[in-house]
């Protein structure tokens, strides 16, 4: 599909890094009305096709207690590997 495009797992502010401004971006769009997030499959930190409060809490650990990294596409920008239904491409 020509219309999608490459994103980073994790990568949801637009910044072009992985780091907490992400978290708190996640945390803001599932428990506020901020609806900033433009690609939420890189959200799906586990890339299980439902994006929770399990998402920010995995981003925090692997930023500052060693977790494990995000699911692919990571460390670099890629296609989805396992496109879902829920969540929609990043587009």
């Amino acid at each position: 599909d020509p219309t999608l495009v490459p994103f980073l797992r994790a990568e949801v502010t637009g910044d072009g890094s992985v780091d907490i401004s992400d978290g708190i971006a996640i945390l803001n769009f599932l428990f506020s009305s901020d609806q900033s997030v433009q690609c939420l499959d890189a959200a799906d930190f586990d890339d299980n096709g439902r994006l929770n409060i399990g998402d920010p809490v995995s981003l925090f650990n692997y930023l500052f207690a060693s977790g494990d990294r995000p699911s692919p596409p990571f460390p670099r920008q890629g296609l989805d590997p396992t496109p879902d239904d829920a969540l929609g491409e990043c587009r």
